[in-house]
């Protein structure tokens, strides 16, 4: 081996270093629930609105399944608002809806949003999405 390979190549305590650096930022990263706590800058104002992608047409756009699960529901918990302003929401909840933990997960995160500066939803979907979690809860996975 040429001696400037040999030089560049890193020594076994400046491997061991980077290591106990990446596990510290590891540790830091991750609160005690075990969850990933977000760096500073993530709290600045637009922080996320800078990074998030621009909607596509399938956003706002109703899957053929969705309308399918749509119609299996009883009219009275149908998320009616929820497919008008978040039609996104409503694919996800129908691909989500006969998988136990798929679906949990689903209605935690839009109802349990734990990222900072974020309203959630207004209000009236609130309610929707709480009706429909009811309806789920309630309902065994065999079922509509």
């Amino acid at each position: 081996m040429s001696s400037s390979l040999i030089k560049r190549l890193p020594n076994e305590r400046s491997v061991r270093r980077q290591v106990a650096l990446f596990q510290t930022e590891l540790d830091q990263a991750v609160g005690a629930d075990g969850l990933k706590v977000l760096s500073p800058e993530a709290m600045i104002p637009d922080y996320w609105a800078q990074r998030r992608r621009r909607p596509t047409a399938a956003d706002r756009a109703l899957k053929g399944s969705t309308l399918d699960w749509l119609v299996s529901l009883p009219k009275q918990v149908r998320p009616d608002g929820t497919v008008d302003r978040y039609a996104r929401v409503a694919n996800q909840l129908a691909d989500a809806w006969h998988n136990p933990i798929s679906c949990r997960v689903a209605f935690d995160t839009l109802l349990h949003d734990k990222r900072p500066g974020r309203k959630g939803f207004p209000p009236d979907i609130r309610r929707e999405l709480k009706i429909l979690r009811f309806h789920r809860a309630n309902t065994p996975f065999d079922a509509p």
